[in-house]
C-alpha cells in the first residue's frame, strides 16, 4: 500500500509541479490520461491463470488507473482556476463520488465474502467506477475540457 501511495503522489505532483502550464497543456494532459484508460478497457489482467496472480495484476491496474484519474482530475481542476466556485463544487461532487464508489464496491465485494476472488472483484469495480468517472467528467466538462 505504501508504494501505490507513492506512485499516486508522484504522479499527483509530476505535472503540477512543472511550472507555469497554459490552458492547452492542462487539456492535453487530461486527455493523454483518459485515453491511457480507454486503451486498458477490457484489458486488464487477460493473461492471470491463477487467483492470486490475478489479485496482484489488478491491483497494479488499479495504481496505473487511479494515477490517470489523478492527473486527469487534477488538470481539469486546473483549467477551472485557482479562485472558481466551480472548481470547491467539483470538489465536493467528487467527494459525494467517492463514497458512492466506497459503498458500491463494498457491495460488490459482500458479493464474494469469504472467498479468494473478493479483492479483486473489489479492486476491478474501483477500476471501472474511475474509468466511468472519468468519461463522465470529460463529457459534462466538454467546453472546458476541449476548446
Amino acid at each position: 500500500m505504501r508504494i501505490f501511495a507513492l506512485w499516486i503522489f508522484v504522479g499527483v505532483l509530476g505535472p503540477c509541479s512543472a511550472g507555469a502550464q497554459g490552458p492547452l497543456q492542462y487539456q492535453k494532459a487530461a486527455q493523454s490520461a483518459l485515453q491511457n484508460q480507454r486503451s486498458r478497457e477490457g484489458k486488464d489482467c487477460m493473461d492471470a491463470r491463477t487467483t492470486a496472480d490475478e489479485n496482484n495484476c489488478i491491483a497494479n491496474s488499479l495504481a496505473l488507473t487511479q494515477h490517470d484519474f489523478d492527473v486527469f482530475y487534477h488538470n481539469l481542476l486546473s483549467l477551472l482556476g485557482p479562485e472558481s466556485t466551480n472548481r470547491e463544487k467539483l470538489n465536493d461532487a467528487q467527494s459525494q463520488w467517492e463514497r458512492y464508489r466506497d459503498k458500491t464496491c463494498e457491495a460488490v465485494g459482500d458479493l464474494y465474502s469469504g472467498g479468494t476472488i473478493q479483492p479483486s472483484a473489489i479492486i476491478r469495480c474501483r477500476i471501472e467506477l474511475l474509468r466511468s468517472r472519468m468519461r463522465d467528467l470529460d463529457a459534462v466538462y466538454h467546453s472546458v475540457l476541449h476548446n
